[in-house]
């Protein structure tokens, strides 16, 4: 049984790479199961790719993800580099889809959305990956998890690059447009190869295929996309145009980041529009609901507000803005003699109206009576009934008391309240002889014939009347004769 480093048994082999061995081997120290990978003893002699071996190593296990295969440990051992892994108990992508074919939809987003999870965690240290295949991602118990970083690239770490110039690193079905034609690869290439790796998972193959590295390799480069939903019906529109974004032949044009990309899949497997980064939400704003105004009070509506463009990021946002304060309603005009009076102005000159009414009869009655000889005589009126006194409030000038005679009453609405009057001067009446009272009230003897709330004809003689501060009392003033 081989040893390395005096510490790892090698048990079995896992399975071989284009660099290096990969043995399932017993930690004596830890006694757990580990991942042991080997560089191939045929190039291991090769000072560059030892090297680039090491720095795996070292790339990997800088990196502390739940989706991303751990690094534990590395060394030479007897001029064979070598590396101690975790050893994931699952297949990898590439066995399971040649055993299963495409994937359910449902379950080629979970897989995917934690791949980019780990991307976007080694690309934040400063580590692209080069290499997204699905030989790469091996299916834990736990989850989808992203191996082999033997070609990985840091952008922050110091040294030369390994890659020679013009030199084609990765695997042509699935490397960028941009890097097989000799770009140097950024975050931005491995979202692409993510993206061939999910069409592959949904389709059953990926989108360029051909036997000529470098013709496929031109594919990528200047060969339209073909349509997924061609390939399969019924995929949900918005999960085809998260992938079409990652393989656009522009690296500008393609997600800003893997986390950005995780968002738009996972809101387009929701059913929910796209954002343009996965901390932005789209909240609908309803529009304001019209209510009634409160009776007596006019307000102005409120106009809907346009809905805002998006911003300069361009980033969808809802935004909403407070209603400016609303401006206190303009003062009511009313007419000038009361200062309580809370009555509307149709109910005002109403009772205005009513008021003149009871003055001019007033002195209709008094010039009837001087020109008689003191009996009141009967007249044919409308429907009357007398009207009782009201009780007249401290401060107010008390009219004479006449007997009660028969007043017009027209049929309008009374007031709710009865408003104050206002102290005027008692008017001077003329000296007439008093009249003898009826004991009763005369019976009309007709009906009216005038509309409701209308005044009756009475001719007026010489009689001088104070109608105006009648109307300015805005009481039912009971009918009165001088004393």
């Amino acid at each position: 049984m081989r040893v390395i480093a005096g510490r790892y048994e090698i048990r079995e082999s896992l399975g071989s790479g284009g660099m290096a061995n990969v043995h399932r081997a017993r930690d004596r120290v830890l006694d757990r199961d580990i991942a042991l990978k080997l560089l191939r003893e045929d190039i291991g002699k090769d000072a560059t790719l030892r090297e680039r071996f090491l720095r795996e190593a070292r790339l990997a296990g800088s990196l502390n993800h739940r989706n991303i295969v751990r690094v534990y440990d590395a060394g030479v051992d007897h001029e064979t580099p070598w590396m101690a892994m975790e050893l994931v108990d699952g297949p990898s992508l590439r066995e399971h889809m040649t055993e299963i074919g495409p994937y359910p939809a449902d379950d080629a987003v979970t897989a995917m959305a934690e791949i980019l999870s780990a991307l976007e965690a080694a690309h934040e240290t400063g580590v692209v990956h080069r290499d997204i295949k699905p030989a790469n991602i091996l299916l834990a118990p736990d989850g989808a998890k992203l191996g082999d970083f033997g070609i990985a690239k840091s952008l922050v770490a110091a040294g030369r690059d390994l890659t020679q110039f013009n030199q084609f690193l990765g695997t042509p079905k699935y490397t960028a447009p941009e890097v097989a034609t000799g770009e140097a690869a950024t975050t931005r290439s491995d979202l692409y190869s993510a993206g061939v790796v999910f069409w592959e998972m949904l389709a059953g193959h990926p989108p360029f295929e051909h036997a000529n590295p470098l013709t496929l390799a031109m594919m990528h480069r200047t060969d339209p996309l073909p349509s997924l939903l061609e390939v399969r019906a019924g995929l949900d529109p918005q999960l085809v145009s998260t992938i079409e974004a990652a393989l656009a032949k522009d690296p500008a044009d393609r997600p800003r980041d893997a986390g950005t990309m995780r968002g738009m899949l996972l809101a387009g497997a929701a059913g929910a529009p796209a954002a343009a980064s996965a901390a932005t939400r789209a909240i609908p704003v309803l529009p304001p609901v019209a209510r009634p105004a409160p009776p007596g009070r006019d307000r102005p509506a409120q106009p809907n507000r346009p809905a805002q463009p998006n911003g300069p990021d361009g980033r969808t946002e809802t935004l909403v803005t407070a209603l400016p304060p609303r401006s206190a309603p303009a003062p009511r005009q009313s007419p000038p003699a009361r200062s309580g009076g809370r009555g509307v102005a149709s109910t005002v000159w109403t009772i205005l109206a009513f008021a003149a009414l009871v003055g001019i009869a007033v002195a209709a009655f008094v010039a009837a009576s001087s020109d008689s000889d003191g009996t009141p005589e009967p007249t044919t009126t409308p429907s009357v009934v007398p009207t009782t006194p009201s009780t007249t409030e401290p401060g107010a000038t008390t009219a004479p008391e006449v007997p009660a005679e028969p007043t017009v009453v027209p049929t309008t609405p009374e007031p709710t309240e009865e408003p104050e009057p206002e102290p005027t001067e008692e008017p001077e009446p003329e000296p007439t002889a008093t009249p003898t009272p009826a004991p009763t009230a005369p019976e009309p003897t007709s009906e009216p014939t005038q509309p409701p709330g209308q005044l009756v004809p009475i001719p007026l003689p010489d009689a001088q009347t104070n109608d105006d501060e009648s109307a300015d009392s805005g009481q039912d003033e009971p009918t009165a004769a001088p004393s």
